[in-house]
C-alpha cells in the first residue's frame, strides 16, 4: 500500500524534536514541531457508482449526486479542497482519455485531467460500464429468455481487458500525484445470492447466479487492479450483501428507474453512506 507519509517514523521524530527542545536551555519552551497529516485535497473518480444518481440535489447530465460517497467522504474527512469528476456512464477509458459520457453524451474531459501533483487522495470507481456489462448483466436477460446466455462469451477476454486499462489509468495517476493515497473501491451486490426475488419474477435461479458470478469476477479483477499497483482496495461485497435490489432494506434500485428518484441497478443513498464510511476508514489507517 502506498503512504502518505512512513507512520512508523512519526513518533520518533516527534519524540526526538521534543526532546531535543527539552533538553536545550533556553529552547525549552519551544513547543516540539508537529507533522500535518491532514488530507487537503481529494479527487474523485468514476463511473455512476460514485457519481450516485439522486443521493440528494442532482443536476447535470452526469446525475452526479450532492450527497454521493465523495461528497461525504470529504464532508467526514473535512478536505478543503475536492473535486469530483464522477460521471455517470463512465468506463475505464473516461478515466485516461476524453469521450462522450453521461445522460446528455457531452463531450468530456479525461477524468485523470482534474488530479494534479499536490492531489493527497483520489478514490476510483470504475469497470461495470465497460463492455455494457452492466446492460449484458441484467437489462438484456429481462429481455430475452437468455438463461446462462447472461455470462458473455467473451467475458474473460473482456475483464482482462479491462483489468489493464484499469491498472494503468490507476498508474498514470500515481504517475501525476506521486504522494496521492488512492483507494479503489469495489461494486456492491446487486442481486440476492443462491434464491431468486419476487421483485423480479422473470429471472430464473441460474440467471441470478450468473449475474452474481459475473458481479463477483469483476469485483475480483478490480481488486486485482488496485493490489498490482499498490492501492488500497475497499470490498464492498460483505458490506451490501443483505441489501440487494430484492432485500426489505435495499441499498441498490432494481430494474425498474424511477425519474428523480433513481436509475436501473445503481446505488441508493443507503449505499452511498455506507460506502462513504467505509472509504473514510481505510483513509484514516492509511
Amino acid at each position: 500500500m502506498r503512504q502518505l507519509f512512513r507512520r512508523a517514523g512519526l513518533p520518533v521524530l516527534a519524540a526526538v524534536l521534543a526532546a531535543t527542545a527539552a533538553g536545550c536551555g533556553g529552547f525549552g519552551s519551544v513547543q516540539p514541531l508537529t507533522v500535518d497529516t491532514a488530507l487537503h485535497s481529494y479527487v474523485a473518480l468514476g463511473d455512476g457508482f460514485a457519481a450516485g444518481p439522486y443521493a440528494g440535489r442532482t443536476a447535470g447530465g452526469c446525475l452526479r449526486g450532492a450527497d454521493n460517497y465523495p461528497t461525504l467522504v470529504a464532508r467526514e474527512l473535512k478536505i478543503t479542497t475536492f473535486t469530483d469528476v464522477t460521471c455517470t456512464g463512465a468506463d475505464t477509458r473516461s478515466l485516461t482519455e476524453p469521450g462522450t459520457v453521461g445522460t446528455n453524451r457531452a463531450r468530456l474531459p479525461a477524468q485523470i485531467a482534474a488530479v494534479g501533483h499536490d492531489t493527497a487522495l483520489v478514490t476510483v470507481t470504475a469497470g461495470i460500464m465497460d463492455h455494457d456489462l452492466l446492460d449484458e448483466m441484467f437489462r438484456v436477460c429481462l429481455a430475452l429468455p437468455c438463461g446462462n446466455a447472461v455470462l458473455p462469451n467473451d467475458l474473460s477476454a473482456q475483464l482482462t481487458a479491462f483489468e489493464n486499462n484499469l491498472t494503468a489509468a490507476l498508474r498514470a495517476i500515481q504517475d501525476k500525484a506521486p504522494q496521492a493515497f488512492v483507494v479503489v473501491v469495489g461494486y456492491p451486490q446487486l442481486m440476492p445470492l443462491d434464491k431468486t426475488c419476487a421483485k423480479l419474477p422473470r429471472m430464473t435461479l441460474a440467471q441470478f447466479n450468473a449475474s452474481n458470478t459475473v458481479l463477483s469476477k469483476l469485483n475480483v479483477t478490480v481488486e486485482s487492479a488496485a493490489h498490482q499497483t499498490g492501492s488500497t482496495f475497499v470490498d464492498l461485497s460483505g458490506l451490501t450483501q443483505d441489501h440487494s435490489a430484492c432485500s426489505a432494506a435495499p441499498w441498490v434500485s432494481g430494474m425498474t428507474a424511477v425519474a428523480g428518484h433513481s436509475i436501473a441497478y445503481h446505488p441508493l443513498p443507503a449505499e452511498q453512506a455506507a460506502v462513504a464510511t467505509a472509504v473514510a476508514s481505510a483513509v484514516r489507517t492509511r
